[in-house]
């Protein structure tokens, strides 16, 4: 009789991995998801934008299958928002 091992998510015990990473990546993957939800919360209701549970969730989920997408976008803004800010030097010789 042969054994063969499969993973489950600790998340979501409906799936079933071959390999423990596979299972591993699913449930990172899950918790950034979960991690992002009350952040999109905030953004839809700033913006006036109801939604329901289940779209904020899937909102975040797809956001999260996106993540190196996102990633890459994360540096140029902070390169963005640093050229925007004043140095210290600067807002003394604008006020003289």
């Amino acid at each position: 009789m042969a054994v063969e091992a499969r993973y489950v998510s600790t998340r979501d015990e409906s799936k079933i991995w071959i390999t423990q990473d596979e299972a591993d990546a699913y449930d990172k993957k899950l918790e950034f998801a979960e991690n992002l939800e009350p952040l999109l919360s905030r953004v839809f209701a700033k913006a006036e934008l109801k939604l329901s549970d289940a779209q904020l969730e899937s909102v975040a989920l797809g956001l999260a299958e996106e993540v190196d997408n996102l990633r890459t976008l994360i540096p140029a803004q902070r390169k963005i928002r640093q050229a925007k800010t004043p140095a210290a030097g600067d807002e003394n010789l604008s006020r003289s």
